[in-house]
């Protein structure tokens, strides 16, 4: 079973329609009101790098799997845990 989401890139910003000031919204274009999340000034950074921070995780996994020889046990686990398949 796979889990979906929201493709990126993901932009943080302030929210235009924030109730507090220090609302931030994540979209998905730097001018795009189709929020994918709404948080604080760092968790909106924080979830914005998330699909590239997924991708390059996916990489070094590969780098330390053909180099070292041993699975990236905690690479595999923050994998399976964003997309929701086992490795």
């Amino acid at each position: 079973m796979s889990t979906t989401h929201t493709a990126g890139p993901w932009f943080a910003r302030k929210d235009p329609n924030a109730i507090s000031p220090d609302d931030w919204c994540v979209g998905t274009g730097p001018q795009n009101i189709d929020k994918v999340a709404v948080c604080s000034f760092c968790d909106a950074h924080l979830i914005a790098a998330a699909p590239d921070l997924l991708d390059a995780l996916k990489e070094l996994r590969g780098w330390y799997q053909e180099h070292i020889g041993l699975p990236a046990c905690a690479a595999n686990a923050a994998i399976s845990k964003a997309t929701g398949v086992k490795p």
